[in-house]
This record gives structure tokens, sequence and C-alpha cells, in this order.
């Protein structure tokens, strides 16, 4: 919800036009692929690590109780 409401704010200025903007726009481009590359980062690769973990140690524990 927080990345929606940052994307839904830095878009407009992504799209204006007026004086200065060429400045800007390189500015929010890079603050949208931080963004986006950071809610991936959050939705994908931190659940897969942990049941990747989780997983493991569970092997090693059946391991040792046997």
């Amino acid at each position: 919800m927080t990345v929606c409401t940052i994307l839904f704010g830095l878009i407009p200025v992504m799209l204006n036009n007026g004086t200065g903007s060429e400045v800007v726009q390189r500015i929010t481009s890079l603050m949208i692929g931080g963004i986006v590359s950071s809610l991936v980062v959050t939705l994908v690769l931190v659940p897969a690590v942990y049941f990747l973990w989780h997983t493991r140690e569970k092997v090693l524990t059946a391991q040792i109780n046997q």
C-alpha cells in the first residue's frame, strides 16, 4: 500500500514537462526503480530465503534426531 502511494505520487512528477523537468525525471526514475526493486525483494526474495532456511533446518533436525 505504501508502494502504491509513493508510485502514485511520483508518476505525475515523471510525466511533467515543465521547467527543470529533465533533472527531476532522472531522479524520479531512480526512485521508482528503487521502490519497485525493494517491493520485489520484500515480496519474493525474503520469503524464498526464509523458506529455504526453514526447510534446511527441518532436514538437519530430522537427521540429528535419527
